[in-house]
């Protein structure tokens, strides 16, 4: 009997965060649909297929941007470039809370920050990351918590990023485009 206890309350949690996420929220109201995101695209430099890639978003939030979070986890290979380079696709933030995209490949993290002018209309051009960092040196939380860092240079094999702005419900539909396997357009090289 005790082990129906434990498992009820489990399955219920479960069932609730299936629910939401599969069913459009209660929060995609008016004003959520018209909310604009930083979409962005990472390349990798290299033609070798890689399935996932780890992004760290760093942001602010709650009243007047005062806070800070980290949103981490991995990415799935999107799209590749007419060259064949692995491209990963996501929703970084809102424009004004956005502070810096992390990625992490083998030993070292790239630092993104956020693009002067992100068109509404196509993509920005391909764009190298500001820094290179071991990934030891956690840059995720050093930006996070407004500290200074040394700005290392990355090399040519860096990944590149670009960025557009997309109402948030125009992406969601553009992903539900993506699972049902209708491509955009062609993606060129980094």
């Amino acid at each position: 009997m005790q082990k129906h206890i434990v498992i009820l309350p489990l399955l219920v949690l479960l069932s609730g965060c299936v629910s939401s996420y599969v069913q459009e929220p209660p929060s995609w109201d008016p004003k959520a649909r018209e909310s604009i995101h930083v979409i962005a695209q990472v390349c990798l430099p290299s033609t070798t297929y890689q399935k996932y890639l780890s992004v760290s978003r760093v942001r602010t939030y709650g009243p007047g941007g005062n806070m800070r979070s980290i949103l981490g986890g991995f990415e799935q290979h999107s799209w590749s470039t007419t060259t064949g380079q692995s491209v990963f696709e996501f929703a970084v933030t809102r424009p004004i809370d956005f502070l810096a995209l992390i990625i992490s490949i083998d030993e070292d993290d790239f630092t993104f920050t956020p693009p002067q002018n992100v068109p509404s209309v196509g993509w920005s051009e391909w764009v190298k990351p500001e820094s290179k960092n071991p990934r030891s040196a956690q840059m995720d939380f050093i930006i996070l918590g407004g500290h200074s860092y040394a700005h290392i240079p990355p090399g040519p094999n860096a990944p590149k990023a670009r960025y557009r702005l997309v109402r948030i419900w125009d992406y969601k539909v553009a992903i539900e485009r993506e699972m049902n396997h209708i491509a955009e357009d062609a993606i060129p090289p980094c």
